[in-house]
């Protein structure tokens, strides 16, 4: 599996229906905020999407907001595909897309529990975006 990201005013109608579906699917209800709020036309320009190359379906979701040198994150990806190592491939196409827009730096990035857990995937991929902006730690080679 492959995934590009979109922006979310690029998604069509049966895309925006899938995803809303989703993220309001009774597993996803203790998710962050972003699963809330993506259809706010007020975060329109700050939301991205992800898709699955091969399907054009939505799996995921990414915001950025905030000034180039410390601009906030987040994302969030369905259950549904998690644990497949997607996120590796989204973190890396985001931070390129970031790098695109003028981006320098990340902003602290917490990270949610899951299932009242310790999150060790988040933390993986917060620590692979960050070597794409933090010269002093050393990248991750594909």
């Amino acid at each position: 599996m492959t995934i590009k990201i979109i922006e979310r005013k690029n998604l069509n109608e049966q895309q925006r229906s899938y995803l809303r579906d989703r993220t309001t699917a009774d597993e996803h209800r203790d998710d962050g905020a972003l699963c809330r709020t993506w259809e706010m036309e007020s975060l329109a320009s700050f939301i991205f999407v992800m898709l699955l190359e091969e399907t054009n379906i939505p799996i995921g979701l990414l915001y950025r907001g905030g000034p180039p040198t410390a601009t906030s994150v987040s994302w969030w990806i369905d259950r549904r595909f998690r644990g497949r190592g997607l996120g590796n491939e989204m973190v890396d196409l985001f931070a390129t897309l970031l790098k695109e827009e003028g981006v320098t730096g990340v902003a602290p990035l917490p990270i949610e529990p899951y299932q009242g857990q310790e999150n060790i995937a988040s933390e993986k991929l917060v620590t692979r975006l960050r070597r794409h902006f933090d010269l002093r730690l050393k990248p991750y080679s594909r």
